[in-house]
């Protein structure tokens, strides 16, 4: 990609509330955008997540008719399915739409002439409601879904629901999908799995990973969760119990994405009842090397990066952290993305020089 302007790169990022909120994504959209100016960046996925009755990412807009219900892996009451992203919207309602744009100055940079609808349905499909025409649709291969081929790309979406005969209609909703358009230019498709309160158990209650992940043909992961698990259990957080859920939880995403480079990020610095809670990050980090080693994965000590331990104090001072000394203003979710994009490029750099790229003509 930076070589030759061509190429595709693929991430995602898993994650709580950080991921949900959109700003990390966002900023990390943005450094990317500025690096390689010439590439492109295609959307992703975009999830249900106003429709499951739960806070919308800040860089897409979602709009929804009829009615809806939601559940999420994160809440236990509810046996799923949940999909690979974690969030279902759920209707039986035959007079139901759901729409999505993307925010930002100009939209159809994020545009594709084909959309996927990751869902499952009994009694009716979903059905294009969109202006721009429709060439042909069908099921995915996989079972997960549904494609959409247009005539031209399209960068807002709009669907609702066609049922069979006169049958009862159920339709579940797990996401969009921007299918990545082949074009010359280098491309750039960043996926955000960001589920408000998630732990390791609530993540690994998502039962499509190795079904439809495979198909987003993965290059990096960045896995950030483990702050949920700590907070909510406070003293009675159990290590061993965390490293055994942990590593099945990579295993998975390795058998799910088994080209990709997994980044195992640990704790930002938080507080939980005026208390640090830093030593338990940083025993949680030590977990996570130790898989990492066993897993060949690679490790990330953002708590580290953000400061000494206590920092967040600091970060609410300056505006970045919010009182709760946990989440963080967009200004301080700004600053983690560009923590993270700042320290990989270096290591991309660190590892060029480790390892040159012959010129053109030496290839």
């Amino acid at each position: 990609m930076q070589y030759e302007g061509v190429g595709t790169l693929s991430c995602l990022y898993i994650g709580g509330s950080h991921v949900q909120s959109g700003w990390i994504g966002l900023g990390l959209r943005k450094r990317f955008e500025e690096a390689f100016p010439m590439s492109n960046q295609a959307r992703g996925w975009m999830l249900p997540y106003r429709m499951a009755q739960t806070d919308t990412p800040t860089h897409f807009r979602t709009e929804s008719s009829g009615e809806w219900s939601g559940m999420r892996c994160v809440q236990s009451r509810y046996k799923g399915p949940f999909g690979s992203t974690g969030v279902r919207a759920h209707t039986e309602d035959i007079q139901a739409t759901w729409q999505h744009v993307s925010l930002r100055s100009d939209s159809s940079l994020h545009a594709s002439n084909t959309i996927e609808v990751w869902g499952q349905a009994t009694g009716c499909i979903p059905q294009w409601l969109g202006s721009e025409t429709l060439l042909h649709s069908d099921t995915l291969a996989n079972g997960s879904g549904w494609r959409f081929l247009f005539d031209q790309e399209v960068d807002t979406v709009r669907f609702g629901i066609e049922r069979f005969g006169k049958s009862t209609i159920a339709f579940d909703l797990f996401a969009t999908v921007h299918v990545s358009t082949s074009r010359k230019k280098a491309q750039f498709t960043l996926y955000e799995w960001g589920n408000n309160g998630a732990k390791v158990s609530s993540a690994m209650r998502c039962e499509r990973w190795e079904t439809e992940w495979p198909a987003l043909n993965l290059d990096l992961i960045f896995i950030g969760l483990g702050i949920n698990d700590i907070h909510s259990a406070g003293k009675t957080w159990n290590e061993e119990r965390f490293e055994v859920e942990y590593d099945a939880m990579v295993q998975r995403i390795q058998l799910a994405a088994p080209h990709a480079t997994l980044i195992l990020l640990s704790n930002t610095d938080s507080m939980r009842k005026g208390h640090s809670m830093a030593k338990q990050a940083q025993r949680m980090h030590a977990i996570q090397q130790q898989i990492a080693v066993r897993r060949q994965c690679v490790t990330f000590d953002l708590g580290r990066a953000m400061g000494s331990p206590g920092c967040i104090e600091d970060w609410h001072q300056r505006g970045w952290a919010q009182p709760d000394l946990i989440h963080f203003t967009p200004r301080g979710y700004d600053a983690l993305a560009e923590i993270l994009f700042s320290s990989w490029i270096a290591a991309h750099k660190s590892w060029q020089t480790s390892y040159p790229v012959p010129s053109s003509h030496e290839r």
